[in-house]
């Protein structure tokens, strides 16, 4: 689910697409989540040893959804259902669940909180939940609405174990009953998901692996998922956390709470607990950097294979998760936002000082704006994808990672050029595979090399630390460049053409350059190329080919932009996007 992904799916008019979750975390978490790949044949195999994937768990008795399961959460459901309280069909009895503890507390989700923090052995008083309000559960701009997405065990190394997260339909109160969660597995190294659906009379339908979740914590609709490990999200992932609840002595950027809440018990009993974003971002970067993608590495040890190594690399290539910046009123934008994510990894893995400003800042100043001219929820590159590119540090040189960087390096995020050398190898390969021995480890640098080749990119001098720059792809600086590589005249310095060949230092310095001459109507128009990119519906790829056509982004985050003189909600979403 991501954090700001933790949405309810609501069919988009004239299409068959579906709005996912927001803890796709907007859970962006943003933790903001649809249909993914699914692993396994169609029918499920009797060994004991067999554990059910997404998507091919319902029908299933419920211990066998749960079998060989061993996230925090399994272990609580499976305690339900041994005591009864859960039956075979996955149906909680709010009316059999009087002695689960907390007694005193009738509702599912407060008692999933107290079995969580036993299990795991926390402090009662772990708890804590973060707010996020926009317009996803409703899909109307109109009716701004809040969600929380809490964790336990927060006061220790446990709180990315697990994550829950409201999304049900905005009632008098905040609605607790129908949720998505997912949690931590540390044998089968991923996360789990799971999600409540209220069927009344005080009983919810648990559901193991719905295969709506996986679509929004996986990569876009129109690239492979193939090995790409299910993420927890949170859309909005740096300050100011847009429509998050910054926290007491935070500015909280386009986060409301309609007046409606107000004494209501829900929402008092738990807005009471609700941390700062700040707080969930570390919980976030923590669940990627010491959970997903360290699990993930482990396959560059396994024995060469051509769909593992593609996986592996892919995220060099192409944007496999987004997270979104908002410029402050102080014209405080992110770096990312112009500089590609993972970027500054590369160069410090060659040396650890450089005389860049985008290098030693995180941060850009751009002129101070009016609120309708700030950059508002521009996507960047994930978080996800740059801890795991820094896996690869250990496999290729960081020139080969400035070597993706270079191309096309004025879209930060979102490049076709860059995709499309993935997307196209994936097809060639199908046809004709590059030999591979050894390990995965091994077979990414061959992998590397071929897909270059098969694009028309060089690679002839990357030994040497040099590499060739393209501040800007179209179809006519393409061609130029690929003519120029062909006939060995790539110049040494960048020109009317755009292209050249540099190595890090020469590259700093374009990207310096790029940065110094920002233009606010340019990096404005840049915004809305990639969110129309995000919103764009696509025709789906590889092992998604199942789910149809659909939003490229299925956890696209809220473009409503809030504030004082409109606390309902304005659209930013471009008018010229499909």
């Amino acid at each position: 689910m991501t954090v700001n992904a933790l949405r309810k799916g609501t069919v988009r008019a004239g299409t068959n697409s579906m709005k996912p979750s927001p803890l796709a975390l907007a859970f962006p978490l943003g933790v903001a989540a649809i249909v993914a790949a699914c692993a396994g044949s169609d029918e499920p195999d009797s060994g004991d040893d067999v554990v059910c994937e997404a998507g091919k768990c319902d029908g299933l008795p419920f211990a066998d959804q749960l079998k060989g399961r061993e996230d925090p959460i399994a272990k609580w459901l499976r305690q339900l259902h041994d005591a009864k309280v859960i039956d075979d069909k996955g149906v909680y009895h709010g009316s059999k669940a009087t002695k689960v503890a907390p007694e005193a507390d009738p509702q599912f989700y407060g008692k999933l909180f107290d079995g969580l923090i036993t299990i795991q052995g926390c402090s009662k008083t772990s708890l804590i939940s973060y707010a996020i309000s926009d317009d996803l559960i409703t899909a109307n701009s109109d009716q701004i609405y809040p969600r929380l997405i809490s964790t336990v065990c927060s006061d220790n190394d446990q709180v990315s174990n697990a994550f829950v997260a409201t999304l049900g339909d905005p009632q008098a109160d905040i609605n607790v009953d129908d949720l998505e969660m997912f949690a931590w597995d540390a044998t089968a190294q991923k996360y789990v998901f799971y999600a409540t659906k209220d069927i009344g009379d005080g009983n919810l339908e648990i559901e193991v692996e719905p295969a709506r979740c996986t679509k929004c914590h996986v990569t876009p609709l129109d690239v492979d998922p193939i090995g790409m490990p299910r993420l927890p999200i949170m859309n909005e992932l740096t300050k100011p956390w847009t429509h998050w609840n910054a926290g007491t002595g935070g500015v909280s950027e386009s986060f409301n709470v309609p007046d409606s809440l107000t004494g209501m018990p829900t929402w008092e009993k738990y807005q009471a607990s609700i941390g700062a974003a700040s707080r969930l971002e570390k919980v976030i970067r923590d669940a990627n950097a010491l959970r997903v993608s360290p699990a993930r590495s482990k396959a560059l040890f396994r024995p060469a294979k051509l769909e593992e190594a593609m996986g592996l690399i892919r995220p060099l290539f192409c944007d496999e998760q987004l997270n979104y910046a908002t410029e402050l009123a102080t014209g405080e934008m992110s770096v990312d936002a112009f500089v590609s994510g993972g970027t500054k990894n590369a160069f410090r893995a060659i040396q650890s000082t450089w005389p860049f400003a985008w290098f030693n800042n995180d941060t850009v100043s751009l002129p101070a704006a009016a609120v309708d001219k700030r950059l508002f929820m521009m996507p960047v590159r994930g978080v996800a994808e740059i801890t795991f590119e820094a896996q690869l540090h250990a496999v290729l040189s960081p020139a080969h990672v400035l070597a993706l960087r270079a191309l096309d390096y004025k879209k930060a995020a979102f490049s076709d050029l860059r995709c499309n050398l993935w997307k196209t190898a994936m097809v060639a390969f199908a046809a004709k595979a590059p030999a591979l021995t050894g390990r995965n480890r091994d077979a990414v640098k061959v992998v590397f090399e071929e897909i270059m080749k098969n694009g028309g990119m060089s690679t002839r001098n990357l030994a040497t630390g040099k590499f060739v720059a393209l501040d800007d792809a179209n179809e006519t600086s393409i061609a130029a460049l690929k003519a120029a590589i062909a006939a060995g005249t790539v110049p040494t310095t960048c020109g009317a053409g755009g292209f050249c060949e540099v190595d890090a230092n020469g590259f700093g310095a374009l990207l310096q350059t790029y940065v110094d001459g920002l233009e606010r109507d340019a990096i404005l128009a840049e915004r809305d190329r990639r969110v129309c990119k995000v919103h764009e519906e696509v025709q789906p790829a590889g092992a998604h080919t199942t789910h149809g056509m659909g939003i490229r982004i299925p956890n696209d985050p809220s473009f409503v932009r809030t504030d004082g003189l409109n606390p309902s909600g304005t659209s930013t979403l471009p008018a010229s996007c499909n």
